[in-house]
Formats: structure tokens, sequence, C-alpha cells
């Protein structure tokens, strides 16, 4: 639901497909389900569109006259983390369902606090509709938990905000600087390369 994590999902792109790094995503729980007031509203517009000239991040008509107008706006980390969890549990899919979540939000203005749009994103993925219900339930007892247990490691690293892009490497923990790379992926896999030691 965050908008620079939207603008950052090209540079996690890069890191996806190195075959040396094994991308790992932790839900931080941003907004716990509720109605978005009119100030955060103004807040998250003025915010999409640096976001648009920083990282090239396209934001559809229906989005926008979404967060525009007066219709109620209900944001919810926690059920699109469930579904991203969800998807890398059962399908190793958890990247594949995260694109899919901020297309449907931030292009296509749907509701992803509705449990049965984040289902039919997940059938779209190629995922069976009884095994993902079944998932679903089980997970939900245990995401308070999954998300308590990612904001106690940020709390470790010492970082704050989201996106956080940090490398584990020989037990060691180095944070990215992925906001000096926006709109610039080649850039970015230089640097990343560097991180590696290659």
């Amino acid at each position: 639901m965050c908008g620079w994590c939207y603008g950052a999902t090209p540079l996690i792109e890069v890191l996806q497909a190195n075959p040396v790094i094994e991308l790992v995503m932790h839900p931080g729980g941003m907004i716990p389900g509720r109605a978005i007031e009119e100030s955060f509203r103004r807040h998250i517009l003025q915010a999409d569109s640096r976001i648009a000239a920083m990282t090239g991040a396209k934001f559809g008509e229906r989005y926008q006259a979404k967060v525009s107008g007066h219709e109620p706006l209900i944001l919810d980390s926690y059920q699109t983390a469930l579904a991203v969890v969800v998807a890398q549990e059962i399908a190793g899919k958890g990247f594949a369902m995260l694109k899919a979540i901020q297309s449907a939000h931030f292009i296509d203005g749907k509701d992803t606090s509705d449990l049965a749009i984040l289902q039919q994103l997940a059938v779209d993925l190629g995922q069976g509709e009884a095994e993902w219900e079944k998932a679903i339930a089980k997970t939900k007892l245990r995401l308070t938990e999954i998300i308590s247990s990612s904001q106690a490691l940020m709390q470790k690293l010492q970082v704050r905000g989201f996106p956080t892009l940090l490398i584990e490497k020989t037990n060691q923990w180095v944070t990215l600087d992925h906001a000096a790379f926006y709109g610039h992926q080649t850039g970015w896999r230089d640097y990343i390369a560097k991180a590696l030691g290659a």
C-alpha cells in the first residue's frame, strides 16, 4: 500500500532476477485496515506526484479518482501482506502477488482490502481457489506475529520506513541506498554487484 514501495518495484525486480540473491520480503504492516481521512488523501496525492517524477511509476486514472474523490477509501496493509505471504508460502509467488496487488491498486483503483479481489489475483497467477482459501484461513491466525517479527527486525537493525532494502551476507546486514537509483536500473545493477562483492 506504500507508494514508495510501488516506485521501488523495478529495483526489486533486479534483485529478484539476480541468481545470487534470495529475495525475502518482510511485511511491515504500515496501515491496519481503516478509512483514510481527507488530509491523508491529500498527502497521498502529493507523494504520488513526487514518486511518479522520481521513479517513473504510473498511477492510473481510476486510482487517482478514487483517492481524490469523496467515497470512503479503505487501505489495509494487513490484508495485502496476508496475500503476499500466502502466495509465497504455497507457490513461491510472493513477489508476483505483490506486483499484481500494486497494479490492481495503483493502476486499476481496485479495493485490495477485499479478500475476494486478492483471491482473484491469486487465481490469475495460477492458484487454485480451494487451496488459497484454506491457506488464507490458516495464515491469518499468525499474521500479527509475522508482522510483529518484521517490525522487531527493523528495530534490531535500526532501520525504518518503507521500503527498506538490505542485503544479509555472511551474517552481516548492509542497508542499500535504493533511493539514489530510482529510475536508474543499470546503475542499480552495478551498485548491487559491488554490494555483493562481485
